[in-house]
């Protein structure tokens, strides 16, 4: 626990830190240790299993120096999420990231999420077909297309003529 508050300054700017000392790092502990370091974060059994809920804000400050692909447990952005944010929590954590993110389909589909991911997305704007594929391949529940789908008719249709991924008949 001294680690995780820094009291007597045990985690210094520029080194390592490895959490294992047989707890779980609360969330609030995690962005501590963040906050103090600007060396890499090793997690240990616990932490890396555990799952963290919190703002997109803090879970971005509590995952900043750990190591893609290192944390198994979930992570659930409360409010809103930016794709940036989106794409390193899923980057960081092999787990089933949850979020929810709105915008216009130009920044929307640069989401690279895994398609196991629950992200929300909320498209304002028109996408076109090859927009919305991206976007779609990028999350496991219906994204919402507020301002519709525009492309040209032959986007709409494989050369078979069933709809392109992503679309129903």
């Amino acid at each position: 626990n001294n680690v995780a508050t820094n009291r007597g300054g045990y985690v210094k700017t520029d080194k390592t830190v490895t959490i294992d000392n047989g707890s779980t790092a609360t969330l609030a502990q995690l962005v501590t240790i963040n906050a103090a370091t600007s060396g890499a974060i090793t997690l240990g059994t616990n932490t890396n299993a555990a799952n963290y809920s919190g703002t997109a804000s803090d879970l971005e400050s509590a995952f900043a120096g750990i190591a893609d692909g290192t944390h198994t447990g979930t992570l659930t952005a409360t409010g809103a999420t930016t794709v940036v944010q989106a794409n390193k929590f899923d980057a960081v954590s092999a787990g089933v990231v949850t979020a929810a993110i709105a915008g216009n389909a130009g920044d929307l589909d640069d989401l690279r999420t895994a398609s196991t991911d629950a992200i929300t997305v909320t498209v304002n704007d028109a996408a076109n077909v090859a927009q919305f594929n991206l976007i779609d391949a990028a999350t496991s529940v219906n994204v919402v297309l507020s301002g519709g789908l525009t492309d040209e008719a032959v986007s709409f249709v494989t050369t078979g003529g069933t709809a392109t991924s992503g679309l129903t008949n």
